[in-house]
């Protein structure tokens, strides 16, 4: 889906991956993905961070009503990409991948489908050898 948000921001991260039962851990702040610059706000809402992504990799994200007011979403496959991606320097190190503690069997095959279409669109190498990693986390689910 291309950038339908006024304000070119949309949620993702571990806000949607906890709503997903993908984090094994509470998360509080809201984080956001923009193609602006990187930023963190605090008030008496919450803490809210931008992440800044190149414009190539701002889809992937829906509407969501909530009252009168729409707040764009990632899927969780697309979340669970720009987390990974944003969090993620050494994809091949089975210490830092566990140290994500994510719930990789409950990712259902739709989303690692989603997933690995967003990687393979994506062309980031890093993203595409964790592909395999990807597998072997989720008890060899066949995502591509």
């Amino acid at each position: 889906m291309r950038c339908l948000a006024p304000y070119a921001v949309y949620l993702s991260l571990e806000y949607v991956l906890q709503k997903y039962n993908l984090l094994t851990e509470a998360t509080f702040a809201f984080t956001s993905i923009t193609p602006k610059t990187t930023r963190r706000y605090t008030n008496a809402l919450g803490a809210f961070y931008y992440h800044s992504v190149k414009k190539d990799l701002f889809f992937g994200f829906e509407p969501k009503h909530y009252g009168k007011n729409v707040i764009y979403e990632a899927s969780l496959a697309k979340a669970l990409f720009d987390y990974i991606y944003l969090r993620m320097t050494d994809l091949d190190s089975d210490k830092i991948i566990d140290e994500l503690r994510l719930n990789w069997r409950n990712l259902k095959d739709k989303d690692l489908k989603l997933f690995y279409r967003i990687t393979q669109k994506s062309g980031i190498k890093k993203m595409i050898r964790f592909l395999s990693k990807l597998e072997e986390l989720t008890d060899g689910h066949t995502i591509g």
